[in-house]
């Protein structure tokens, strides 16, 4: 069948929806794309981008774009203050890209889009897959978007829509693992002092872990393994 006939469907546009469609779209494929959503994240959310993910992503263009919008964490400091307990240097990696990038959620997935734009192709948002049965050929869906359903087939489904996948339950694959019953806390704050934006330090404090990730412009993430983060900092 022609690339561009075989009618593959990517439920979810997150990053690895939005990565899925770019990487079909960028080989002759012409993915549907769709999301149940209104638009895109516009929280912050995931935060690091690690070496691999850069080279998977070099091809098609958006790592280029990633590392101009993010920040380079070159250093990852442990603390027990006042003592540092040990330092993993980044640019000792074996790979080209020896950083983890800092780039807030909502920014890769703008990334990606834009790549996807330039392919020719779009999220359609506000589209939520109901009904998925597999078939010798593929699947049959049905796919509502706002009041309106319609049934359709698809030789090819993909399913990236998070933990509670309609695509995953349909076909009754597993999500094997297990939860820790222990809230954390997290928060992006402006922070002054002394910090060094390429460096990323987590301290041991009297109730535990407070970690500091430099975003950019000031800006860092914050992570307790407490649901007070802030508190936790000043610990």
């Amino acid at each position: 069948m022609d690339k561009a006939k075989r009618k593959i469907l990517i439920v979810g546009a997150g990053p690895v929806g939005l990565t899925a469609a770019v990487e079909l779209g960028r080989r002759g494929f012409k993915p549907r794309i769709i999301d149940k959503s209104d638009g895109p994240v516009i929280e912050s959310r995931a935060l690091g981008v690690n070496p691999r993910t850069l080279e998977i992503l070099e091809p098609c263009g958006a790592t280029k774009m990633m590392i101009e919008r993010g920040l380079k964490i070159e250093r990852l400091n442990f603390w027990d203050l006042p003592k540092l307990i040990f330092s993993i240097p980044m640019e000792k990696l074996q790979n080209r890209y020896n950083f983890m990038l800092a780039l807030p959620q909502d920014d890769t997935e703008r990334v990606l889009m834009e790549v996807l734009a330039g392919l020719g192709h779009k999220v359609e948002w506000n589209t939520e897959l109901v009904e998925l049965k597999p078939t010798d050929t593929g699947a049959r869906t049905k796919i509502k978007k706002g009041s309106k359903s319609n049934s359709s087939q698809a030789d090819i489904v993909i399913g990236a829509d998070g933990a509670h996948s309609l695509v995953r339950h349909a076909l009754g694959i597993g999500f094997r693992g297990s939860s820790m019953d222990h809230d954390f806390g997290l928060a992006d704050a402006i922070v002054s002092g002394p910090t060094k934006e390429h460096e990323a330090n987590v301290f041991r404090v009297s109730r535990g872990i407070f970690g500091m990730i430099p975003v950019g412009e000031g800006r860092f993430r914050l992570v307790a393994d407490q649901p007070d983060v802030l508190s936790a900092g000043t610990s």
